[in-house]
């Protein structure tokens, strides 16, 4: 593919990958090519290059001859998905908390101001919104996490999970409003990687993941069947954890 056409389909990925994880193309959402080329500016070739990427993400599905749409969404699949990444999250943050050096250290600490300075809702909002700036600062604070991680294919692993994630956590805001104190979820993350408490940092780490799950379960089940599949997730993230240990 010559470069021009790279750099469209790279374009058109970005843009289309940036509009289902806003949810602006919703779960389920045929993805015609027409109104894609319209909306993205670009010819086929690219477009099919880009469409191609997202089914490698996971947020795209080829549908056989009918062509493409927007991954659906499914409790099931959201509990298969949190399971996994727990397990790899923690896996990328305990390599870098092996590997890390000062450098790594100030930058988690300037990630996580940058983060804490702002709201995690936009203010001028008529419904509850996502702040655009806060998104891409809590992007980079769990980047920043796990940057010190020397297993590249772990690192693009995590961030494949960490998109399919975000676009259910962007969900879940739309129907129930945070009522957590997420600043102080990062920061005891923060105190447990700084401190190098590998045990604690994993912890903190699952129960942060595991409080997003819950939120996004509220109306598709009920408590006790939320709790039932978190403490399931927990025996599963364990029995991963120590099958590791053992090989």
């Amino acid at each position: 593919m010559p470069e021009s056409a790279k750099t469209l389909a790279e374009s058109a990925f970005s843009g289309i990958r940036g509009d289902i994880l806003a949810c602006r193309l919703p779960p389920g959402h045929w993805l015609k090519l027409d109104r894609l080329r319209e909306t993205y500016g670009v010819s086929l070739s690219p477009l099919r290059e880009a469409l191609s990427r997202l089914v490698s993400t996971g947020l795209v599905t080829a549908e056989g001859q009918r062509g493409f749409r927007v991954a659906q969404v499914s409790v099931e699949d959201l509990l298969d998905l949190t399971r996994t990444r727990i397990t790899i999250e923690i896996a990328t943050l305990r390599s870098a908390m092996s590997a890390g050096d000062r450098d790594w250290e100030a930058e988690i600490i300037a990630a996580e101001h940058r983060l804490g300075a702002r709201s995690l809702l936009r203010a001028d909002a008529p419904a509850p919104e996502m702040d655009a700036q806060w998104e891409i600062n809590h992007r980079a604070f769990h980047c920043a996490l796990v940057s010190a991680s020397p297993f590249s294919r772990l690192l693009r692993a995590r961030e494949q999970l960490f998109d399919e994630s975000d676009r259910y956590r962007r969900m879940a805001v739309s129907k129930n409003v945070p009522n957590r104190d997420v600043a102080a979820e990062h920061r005891s993350i923060v105190q447990a990687v700084l401190s190098r408490n590998a045990e604690q940092a994993s912890h903190l780490m699952q129960e942060h993941l595991l409080a997003t799950t819950r939120r996004a379960l509220q109306g598709e089940m009920d408590t006790t069947e939320i709790e039932n599949a978190l403490a399931r997730i927990r025996r599963d993230v364990r029995s991963a954890v120590a099958t590791k240990k053992l090989t």
